[in-house]
C-alpha cells in the first residue's frame, strides 16, 4: 500500500482540491514516483504518480488510462482520478479545450479561410495539398470534414 515516503511528495489541501505532486516531474508536466530500491544496483522504473496511486487503490488498472478530472497534470487527489479509456481521455481534453482547434493550435499550418478554400477548390487535390504544403491524405480528411470539422 502506499507509504508515507509517497505522501511526503504530496501537497494535501482540502477534501475537494488538488493535491499536487511535489516530487520528480517529467518534461510532460506528469509527477513520477521511484518506489524504494529492493536490489541494490538495480535502477528502478519511474512510475506515474498518478498511476501509481490508482493501481495502489484499484490494483490491476493494466489497459487503462487514468484520467484527471480538474484536468491537473500533477493532482493525486483520488478524488479527482477516474479509469477510463483513450477515448475518454481525448473526450475530456476536447471538453477541458486542452486540444487546440484549427489554427489555435500551434502546429497548425493552415487557418480558417485555407479551409474553406481548400474545400471550395476545384483543383487536382495532389495540387492543392502541394500549394498548402500539406500531405493529400491530410487534405482528403479536410475536403471529407474529418479535420477541421468546427469550420463549415
Amino acid at each position: 500500500m502506499l507509504n508515507q515516503r509517497f505522501w511526503n511528495k504530496v501537497d494535501i489541501r482540502g477534501l475537494n482540491d488538488c493535491w499536487e505532486w511535489q516530487g520528480a516531474k517529467q518534461g510532460s508536466g506528469y509527477g513520477y514516483y521511484f518506489l524504494e530500491r529492493t536490489m541494490p544496483g538495480v535502477k528502478e522504473k519511474p512510475h506515474l504518480a498518478h498511476r501509481y496511486l490508482m493501481d495502489q487503490i484499484h490494483g490491476g488498472i493494466a489497459g487503462w488510462l487514468v484520467l484527471h478530472k480538474c484536468g491537473n497534470k500533477l493532482c493525486v487527489n483520488p478524488l479527482h482520478l477516474r479509469l477510463g479509456t483513450h477515448q475518454d481521455n481525448m473526450d475530456d481534453a476536447k471538453r477541458m479545450s486542452e486540444m487546440a482547434l484549427g489554427e489555435k493550435n500551434a502546429r497548425s499550418k493552415l487557418n480558417a479561410q485555407d479551409i474553406i478554400d481548400i474545400r471550395a477548390s476545384q483543383l487536382d487535390n495532389k495540387l492543392l495539398a502541394k500549394k498548402y504544403n500539406i500531405s493529400y491524405q491530410h487534405l482528403m480528411g479536410i475536403k471529407r470534414r474529418k479535420f477541421w470539422k468546427h469550420i463549415s
